[in-house]
């Protein structure tokens, strides 16, 4: 529904797709940092 008013359906979706991309930019970087620091353990 408020896809069909032009320019708050634009900000809704972009917006969305920003929140989407940064909880993928934060699971990938604690995947990462937890993954570093099991490397870290061995050594």
């Amino acid at each position: 529904m408020v896809e069909l008013i032009p320019l708050v359906g634009a900000a809704v979706g972009a917006s969305s797709n920003a929140g989407i991309l940064y909880s993928f930019g934060v699971a990938a970087s604690q995947f990462y940092q937890r993954k570093r620091e099991k490397l870290n353990q061995l050594q």
